[in-house]
């Protein structure tokens, strides 16, 4: 976040570095070295689990995950954060980038059974906004951890939802 509290995404160049330290392999934003997928690569998972009010705004609770299981053990790294956020941050900063970054057609093919929340302004959206919202976290995860997204997608998830532990070694 900058001064003003605004979300201020990564940049193109620092996709690559920001990853390897959650043992994502990246040649740059766009392109993988190693395509995730179940073996050898992390796994994401988000939960939006609530809402509350703080000083008459919405904000919604993700809980997030990252692990990852080497194929030499059946040892599992894994590392859990919260991270609060609106639903207008949520639509502009991470829905709007995902469609854009996906085109209309891929966006389609991973989100058409989980549609965005609608937008309720700074106080929230209407009666069923979590649970939409839940499920478009879980679809934007699960085309993540499918190797669907490009490397920029998934620095995104990361660095939005506040994953600022160092990564999993």
């Amino acid at each position: 976040d900058d001064s003003n509290g605004q979300y201020v995404p990564l940049a193109d160049e620092r996709v690559k570095p920001f990853l390897e330290g959650y043992g994502y392999k990246a040649i740059d934003a766009n392109t993988w070295q190693q395509i995730p997928g179940p073996l050898g690569c992390p796994s994401l998972e988000f939960r939006v689990e609530r809402n509350e009010k703080v000083k008459r705004v919405t904000v919604y609770i993700v809980a997030c995950s990252i692990s990852a299981t080497t194929s030499q053990s059946s040892t599992e790294a894994r590392f859990a954060w919260s991270s609060k956020k609106t639903l207008q941050s949520l639509q502009k900063d991470l829905h709007t980038k995902v469609k854009d970054t996906l085109g209309n057609a891929k966006y389609d093919e991973h989100f058409s059974t989980t549609p965005f929340a609608a937008s309720g302004g700074i106080f929230g959206g209407p009666k069923g906004t979590t649970e939409r919202l839940h499920r478009w976290v879980g679809s934007y995860a699960g085309c993540i951890n499918r190797g669907a997204a490009p490397p920029s997608l998934v620095a995104l998830a990361l660095h939005y939802f506040e994953a600022d532990h160092g990564g999993v070694q």
